[in-house]
């Protein structure tokens, strides 16, 4: 686990298509898996 927090604050109307919402928010921070499983960081995440 790195022990990084990543906070994100959507509008309201978000609420209707959360895990779009949270995708697009998080799209800057993607991994894309080509340095290998060592460095997938989201353990998990909550609301």
């Amino acid at each position: 686990m790195a022990g990084m927090r990543i906070v994100v604050c959507l509008p309201g109307e978000a609420r209707t298509r959360l895990d779009e919402a949270l995708a697009e928010a998080m799209a800057p921070f993607a991994i894309d898996f080509t340095r290998g499983e060592d460095m997938d960081i989201w353990d998990a995440w909550g609301i």
